[in-house]
Formats: structure tokens, sequence, C-alpha cells
């Protein structure tokens, strides 16, 4: 098993003002029991997969925290978590359009190999 994820939403319950999603995007639910059954940091199996987490400091969409909690509820969990922090890129710098994006590509690329070998 093996999750990479980019600048992601983690704890749909606990979103900071002025982040996406607001409490008026109802997609995961119009409840904060809703939005916590629909967020990802409340859903860490018992034997979660390899993880690369990844967040672009000058994201303005996505809270920081997100990645934080998301990656605490991970390491609760034993799992291996790999973290890749950049200040100043956008919320799309590790997934495209920016200089740090071959090489991201090119780790995931190998580790994959290496874990799901």
């Amino acid at each position: 098993k093996f999750l990479v994820a980019f600048n992601g939403i983690y704890d749909i319950e606990h979103v900071k003002p002025g982040f996406v999603p607001g409490k008026d995007f109802t997609y995961f639910g119009t409840t904060d029991s809703q939005r916590a059954d629909a967020s990802p940091v409340n859903k860490v199996p018992k034997n979660p997969p390899y993880v690369i987490l990844t967040y672009s400091g000058g994201d303005y969409l996505v809270d920081q925290d997100q990645m934080l909690r998301f990656e605490k509820a991970l390491k609760v969990r034993n799992a291996r978590v790999e973290t890749h922090y950049k200040n100043y890129y956008s919320h799309a710098g590790f997934i495209g359009g920016s200089d740090i994006y071959e090489d991201m590509m090119i780790h995931v690329l190998k580790k994959a190999q290496e874990i799901l070998q």
C-alpha cells in the first residue's frame, strides 16, 4: 500500500475560516458530524500504508494545519510518513508548473517502485 497526498484537506470538520472547503460547501455534509465522518484524518486504518505528504507554504486554499493534523493521525497509527514542505509555492507547486514538480514526481515513482515491489 502507498499513499501520496498533495496539499490535501484531511480534516473537513476543522477548516479554518478563509480556507476551503467552507461551511457553505455541503458536498461532505452539512453537520460537523457528517464532515468528521468524511474526513481522512478520522479514517486512518490500523495498518496504514506508506505515506508521502506535501504542502506548499504559499497555498492560499488549504491551511497548513490540515497536513499537520493528518501527519499526526498517521503517526499515531505508526504509519511511515514522509513529509515534504516547500515555502512560497502555490497550491499546485508539487503537482505541476513549477521547478519542484519533476523532482517530486521522480521521487514518488522511485518510492512507489520500492514500496510496491
